[in-house]
C-alpha cells in the first residue's frame, strides 16, 4: 500500500506519496485530465489518497462537513474553509453565473476563491465514483494541522507568512523529518507549483496515513451525508 497527499497547483495537481511507513517520499505533478486514470490505478492497487478539494456536492443547503471544519478552526481561521458549491453551479461559465446559480439553489452566492477552483472541483467530481471513496477521500490541510497542534484549533499564524510555514513544517516533520518543500518545489518547477501547494499536499499525505491506520478524524461527527450521486460529503484528517 502506498499513501498519497494531493493539492491543486498551477500545472494541475501536486502529489506527495510515500510507503506506509512514511520513509520513501516521492513527488510529482499530475496534469489536469490525468486524475481520473490515477484514481482508478490507486483504487485497484488498494492505496489511500487524501486530496484537498471538495468531494460530494449538495443540491441545496451547505455541507455539514464545511460547517464543522469552520467551527473546529474557529475565527479567523475558519475563512480557510470555502463552502463547496452546489452541483448545478458546476455548469457556470462565469463568476456572475456561478453566483446566480448557487444563490438560486441555496440562497447564497460563492466566493471568488471557490469560483477559482471550480474547474478542479468539476474535474474531481467527474473522476470519482462512490465505490472509490474507500481509496480517495477529501481532506483539508488546516483541519489536519489543527488536529496535530496542541490546542486542537486553527493555527494562529497564516500559512502565507514565514512564521506560519515554519509552524506547519514543524508539525509535519514529526512524521516526515526529511520533508523539504522548497527542494521539492525546485524539482517540480517553481512555475508549476507554489510552496504552499507542496506543504498542503504533505499535510494531506499525513491524513492519508491516518486513513490507512483507521485513526482519521471525520467531520461531521456522528452522521454520514451523501450527495445525489452517492458520494460521501466529509472532511478527514
Amino acid at each position: 500500500m502506498r499513501l498519497f497527499g494531493i493539492d491543486g497547483c498551477r500545472a494541475g495537481w501536486v502529489v506527495i506519496s510515500s510507503d506506509y511507513c512514511l520513509r520513501d517520499i516521492r513527488s510529482r505533478v499530475l496534469e489536469s485530465g490525468d486524475i481520473a486514470s490515477f484514481f482508478r490505478q490507486r483504487h485497484l492497487a488498494g492505496d489511500r489518497v487524501a486530496i484537498d478539494i471538495p468531494i460530494g456536492l449538495a443540491d441545496g443547503a451547505s455541507r455539514s462537513c464545511d460547517q464543522a471544519a469552520r467551527q473546529l478552526l474557529g475565527w479567523p481561521h475558519s475563512s480557510s474553509v470555502f463552502s463547496a458549491p452546489c452541483r448545478l453551479t458546476l455548469q457556470a461559465t462565469s463568476y456572475a453565473e456561478a453566483c446566480a446559480i448557487n444563490r438560486k439553489v441555496s440562497g447564497r452566492g460563492i466566493s471568488k476563491q471557490t469560483y477559482g477552483i471550480l474547474p478542479k472541483i468539476r474535474e474531481i467530481d467527474a473522476a470519482l465514483e462512490s465505490a472509490m471513496q474507500g481509496t480517495v477521500r477529501e481532506s483539508h490541510p488546516e483541519v489536519l494541522f489543527a488536529r496535530l497542534s496542541c490546542g486542537g484549533r486553527g493555527l494562529a499564524p497564516s500559512k502565507k507568512s514565514p512564521e506560519g510555514r515554519i509552524v506547519r513544517l514543524e508539525l509535519l516533520h514529526r512524521y516526515l523529518p526529511r520533508f523539504d518543500p522548497a527542494m521539492i518545489r525546485i524539482g517540480l518547477g517553481r512555475a508549476s507549483v507554489a510552496l504552499d501547494d507542496v506543504i498542503d499536499a504533505g499535510a494531506c499525505l499525513i491524513a492519508a496515513k491516518h486513513i490507512a491506520e483507521g485513526t482519521a478524524a471525520v467531520l461531521p461527527q456522528g452522521s454520514l451525508e451523501r450527495d445525489a450521486r452517492g458520494l460521501r460529503m466529509e472532511i478527514v484528517a
